[in-house]
């Protein structure tokens, strides 16, 4: 039987908080197994690629999203054409890369 949690993890979790009634608490083995496996395949998914696309853009950049803001904050017909060409662009680069 594995064992995921032994001894020395016992007294580690211990000795950093005595006061922590958790430490007394054993991990649920079947609770581990499943998350596990959910880690394991997430790439796998629709969504665990979407979410690694999110992971991998840059920081959001203060003055850009501000500018966005300003042109989104007008209401005109041409605003609106590049607003559904963008989303385009968006969608078909995510099932392209999907």
């Amino acid at each position: 039987m594995d064992q995921k949690f032994n001894d020395n993890q016992m007294h580690n979790r211990f000795m950093n908080d005595p006061h922590d009634p958790a430490r007394f608490e054993l991990p649920n083995p079947t609770q581990d197994f499943f998350a596990d496996k959910i880690m394991d395949n997430i790439h796998n998914t629709p969504l665990g690629r979407l979410l690694g696309i999110i992971a991998a853009l840059p920081e959001i950049r203060q003055e850009k999203v501000e500018q966005g803001r300003r042109i989104c904050s007008r209401k005109d017909a041409e605003l609106d054409d590049q607003l559904d060409a963008a989303m385009d662009r968006v969608l078909e680069e995510l099932l392209h890369d999907g």
